[in-house]
C-alpha cells in the first residue's frame, strides 16, 4: 500500500540513523573501488517523474539533508503522457465501481476489440494487470472501452513533475 508523508519520514530516518546514503556522484565514484563501506550504505532513488516525489519527497529529504535521484520519464513531463501501467489502474478503479451487468458488457467489448476471450471478469483483469509496455496500446483500449479519460486525467489531476519542477530539483542540487 502507500505510505503517509508521515510513516516516509519515520523511513528516511531509520536509512539515515541506519545507513551511509551517498549521493550519486559519490555512488559512481565508489564503483570501480568495490571495497566494502565500514557501514552498510543505501541509495534513496525514485522512479517515473511523478509529483508527489516533489510535493512530498523532497521536502521531506531537503529537511533531514537526504540525497535522492529522481529518475524521470522524459515524455510524462508536464503531463504530456500517461504510462500504460497508470492507464490500466485508472481501468480497474473504473471497473471497481460498476456493477455485474456492466462488467459483462465491458468484458465483452474488451474481448471483441482485443480479440481475446475472456471465461470470466477475473480472466479479463488478470489479464490487464499482466499487460507489458509492449502492449501498452491495448491499456488505450482498455480505457477507451471504459470511456476513462486519460487526457481530462493528465489535465485534472497532474500525476507527473513539470519542467519547472524538475529544473528546481537541478537547482538545489
Amino acid at each position: 500500500g502507500f505510505k503517509s508523508a508521515a510513516m516516509f519520514e519515520q523511513d528516511l530516518l531509520y536509512l539515515k540513523t541506519n545507513f551511509d546514503l551517498p549521493t550519486h556522484d559519490e555512488i559512481v565514484r565508489m564503483q570501480p573501488r568495490r571495497s566494502s563501506p565500514s557501514r552498510p550504505a543505501a541509495a534513496i532513488s525514485f522512479d517515473d517523474g511523478f509529483a508527489e516525489c516533489f510535493d512530498v519527497a523532497r521536502p521531506l529529504l531537503q529537511k533531514h539533508q537526504i540525497p535522492c535521484t529522481f529518475f524521470i520519464i522524459t515524455d510524462a513531463v508536464d503531463n504530456r503522457m500517461l504510462m500504460f501501467r497508470n492507464k490500466v489502474s485508472l481501468f480497474l478503479d473504473r471497473w471497481g465501481t460498476w456493477d455485474q451487468p456492466r462488467r459483462a458488457a465491458l468484458r465483452e467489448e474488451v474481448a471483441r476489440r482485443c480479440s481475446t476471450a475472456f471465461r470470466d471478469d477475473a480472466a479479463l483483469l488478470a489479464w490487464a494487470e499482466r499487460l507489458s509496455a509492449r502492449e501498452s496500446k491495448l491499456a488505450d483500449v482498455l480505457c477507451d472501452a471504459a470511456g476513462v479519460d486519460v487526457a481530462a486525467f493528465l489535465r485534472t489531476k497532474k500525476p507527473y513533475m513539470t519542467g519547472e519542477h524538475i529544473r528546481q530539483l537541478h537547482r538545489e542540487g
